[in-house]
């Protein structure tokens, strides 16, 4: 390699007394923030960590602090997700700063690393010899990859430069044939830590659409595809033909692998290409899940679920999405889960619903209605639509509960054939903003026809203060089981339901799907 590619900031010889240097003191400064304060810890960390990486120091004093600042650094960013930012009392423009602010922590103390790494570079250092400089490439690498995946988690721009950084330090260690070399780390490791490792786990995530994930769940997959990503081959020729699950990297450009397609394949514009492999990892996953299946065909997601999510967003059979087809029609939407058990429970209210116009936020009813709407159907634009899902387009009114990912909602005529009399019930998996207002729903439509029912933990619950459900009778014809539609924080192994007035006690046997707070189970009725 003749060059490396990578941002470090300028050093000075000059000493700054603001800075630690003493690693004990460091460490007992960082157990004192106030943790509690995210704006203010956030500020201090970065009031100190630039400052430091400005600093002239030794590798080995410079390598000894960074690991201080890390380990300190942890429980930050563990503390710090997007669940916590979502309750902070900040304005939006405040929170995306913070968010911002956050993810540069990530970036700043990759900057500590790579300038060990530049030294080493320029120094013509041989990482498969020199364990510090490997451990300094693994953890910029490390640290980056944190960065990207945080700005999925809060739904910002990836941050530059860095895919190209990532790509040049994988480009550095396989110069000198140390990509599945061990590097040496403080803590425990699950799995054996090398380049290779660390590089394609965010290669991975990156190639797959995890818009419809919560923060969580993408945090639980990415170290699953830690345990997974030796499984991927990392090719240096691009194929002459176009194969499933082959992408391209180019090592001198900042972004992430492309899928490997024929308009590729003429232009062929990669500077230093390599090829991403995913299928061996699919495949992996397909069998531990057939392997963990039960007999009578449910599978335990509570303990599978990673799984299950990590082999459908690599595009296999048991993922959720069907072929898309362009729709472009408008369709009613029911938001909010009043407005659907107040659609679902008297097909009456569906029908007057349709037939009511809103202009300018009020309801004209025809003139042969009686009664009035208590809930309002929207109109939203179907983009695309597959036999499992759509892509709608629209404005949440006033009046309306604001979709989140996880939520519930109803489309009227899913598809064009079901005309206006049928409710099909959805969860929105995604959600984004496009602009004055409107948003982009990814919704999973729940086959069956949706029933709501009253269910409590005790039978004293259920007649003093019932929840509402949703229960999904038994279709042969679709081969589907009778199912429950509950509230997360409804997990509990029995509860007592109320369907059409009749009550019963029923005993949770598996989990159909999950979503971020809602859960559907198949039951069996306690005798």
């Amino acid at each position: 390699m003749d060059f490396l590619l990578l941002t470090t900031p300028p050093q000075h010889a000059a000493d700054n007394p603001a800075v630690e240097r003493n690693a004990g003191r460091l460490k007992q400064w960082l157990t004192e923030l106030p943790i509690m304060d995210a704006v203010e810890t956030v500020r201090r960390l970065h009031a100190s960590i630039s400052p430091f990486n400005e600093l002239s120091l030794s590798d080995a004093e410079r390598l000894k602090l960074l690991e201080v600042y890390r380990q300190g650094l942890e429980e930050v960013f563990l503390i710090y997700d997007e669940q916590r930012l979502k309750v902070l009392s900040l304005s939006a423009n405040e929170r995306q700063q913070l968010a911002d602010d956050i993810m540069g922590l990530y970036l700043e103390l990759a900057n500590g690393y790579k300038i060990l790494v530049r030294n080493g570079f320029d120094e013509g250092d041989d990482p498969a010899r020199d364990g510090f400089l490997l451990q300094a490439i693994y953890r910029a690498m490390e640290l980056i990859g944190l960065a990207i995946l945080y700005a999925r988690r809060v739904n910002r721009p990836t941050p530059e430069p860095a895919w190209v950084e990532l790509h040049q330090l994988y480009a550095f260690c396989e110069g000198y044939d140390a990509l599945q070399k061990r590097v040496r780390v403080a803590r425990h490791e699950s799995v054996m830590p090398t380049v290779e490792r660390v590089y394609t786990q965010a290669l991975l995530m990156a190639v797959m659409d995890t818009r419809q994930l919560t923060g969580a769940e993408l945090m639980e997959l990415f170290l699953l595809l830690e345990e997974y990503s030796s499984l991927c081959d990392i090719g240096q020729e691009v194929p002459d033909v176009v194969r499933p699950g082959c992408f391209v990297i180019d090592l001198m450009a900042d972004r992430p692998p492309q899928a490997l397609t024929a308009e590729q394949m003429t232009g062929r514009e990669w500077v230093k290409p390599r090829t991403l492999d995913i299928l061996p990892v699919r495949d992996a996953a397909e069998a531990w899940l057939a392997l963990h299946k039960l007999e009578d065909g449910a599978t335990q997601l509570q303990d599978v679920r990673p799984m299950r999510m990590l082999v459908g967003l690599l595009g296999s059979h048991w993922g959720r999405r069907g072929p898309r087809s362009a729709a472009r029609r408008v369709v009613k939407v029911a938001l909010g889960l009043k407005a659907l058990e107040y659609f679902l429970s008297d097909p009456g209210h569906l029908t007057q619903a349709c037939n009511t116009e809103v202009h300018g936020g009020i309801e004209v009813l025809s003139l042969d209605s009686e009664d009035e709407v208590r809930y309002q159907l929207s109109d939203w634009q179907m983009l695309d639509q597959s036999d499992t899902g759509c892509l709608l387009l629209g404005r949440v009114g006033i009046a309306d509960e604001m979709p989140m990912v996880g939520s519930l909602l109803g489309v009227v005529g899913f598809l064009p054939e079901m005309g206006q009399q049928s409710l099909s019930m959805g969860i929105v998996r995604w959600r984004g903003e496009v602009s004055e207002g409107r948003s982009k729903l990814g919704v999973e439509i729940i086959e069956g026809a949706a029933q709501p029912i009253q269910f409590g933990r005790t039978a004293e619950d259920l007649d003093q203060a019932p929840e509402l459900g949703f229960y999904f009778p038994k279709n042969n014809a679709e081969g589907c089981s009778a199912s429950l539609l509950l509230p997360r924080r409804a997990n509990q192994e029995s509860l007592h339901v109320r369907v059409k007035g009749q009550a019963f006690e029923v005993v949770m046997a598996s989990i159909v799907r999950e979503a971020e707070v809602f859960v559907q189970y198949r039951f069996r009725v306690q005798v």
